[in-house]
């Protein structure tokens, strides 16, 4: 019974970490930051699960080092419709 607590426990444990840090690192607004840290400090799993589903979804992807996303300016600033 203890294993099986312990093999829920510990990944539940560093998603919740996980969440707290990449709250911390990628919140620019502080306001934003620290409800969102509460949350997630307050609902423990369930916080940082909601963290997740609510807020790396809408944030935007971030480029590579480079700054280009891999394609060209010129495919990427006009739409050029698919044909099946």
């Amino acid at each position: 019974m203890f294993f099986l607590i312990f093999l829920l426990a510990v990944p539940f444990t560093f998603f919740w970490f996980w969440a707290i840090i990449d709250c911390v690192r990628n919140e620019s607004d502080p306001q934003t930051r620290h409800r969102w840290l509460l949350i997630i400090l307050v609902f423990s799993f369930f916080g940082a699960v909601f963290y997740v589903l609510m807020r790396r979804s809408n944030r935007p992807k971030r480029l590579p080092p480079g700054g280009s996303d891999g394609e060209s300016k010129e495919s990427s600033s006009i739409f050029v419709p698919r044909r099946n």
